[in-house]
């Protein structure tokens, strides 16, 4: 299991960390504050998580996932299979596809747009 505490400050709320993607990859659950930048890495394309998110900053939240987590096997091989499935979407070979299509999609438009307007 990896955790990724955060307080709720603007580079934790805007830098997104490759830790969780990492972890997932390997096929270990991951526990994270809530927080856009860290939601963000674990949530899916179907916007599904594959994360246990906590409150920003709580030790108390924090302390009673981690148990709980190592007190539920079942509930770790979910976590585990879910994220190593999500983490495979986020390669640089799968976001440079990504983007390949959005720029592609991008550029036709541009290209109609030009057309139409002559």
């Amino acid at each position: 299991m990896v955790t990724v505490p955060r307080l709720d400050r603007a580079v934790s709320r805007s830098v997104t960390p490759q830790k969780p993607i990492e972890a997932l990859a390997l096929g270990r659950p991951v526990i994270l504050s809530d927080l856009p930048a860290l939601r963000e890495t674990v949530t899916g394309p179907d916007g599904a998580l594959h994360a246990t998110l906590i409150k920003a900053g709580s030790a108390e939240q924090l302390a009673e996932e981690i148990a709980g987590l190592a007190a539920d096997g079942e509930l770790r091989v979910r976590h585990s299979v879910e994220g190593q499935r999500m983490a495979r979407e986020r390669t640089w070979s799968a976001l440079v596809r990504r983007y390949e299509q959005v720029y592609t999609n991008a550029l036709h438009q541009k290209v109609e747009e030009n057309r139409s307007g002559e």
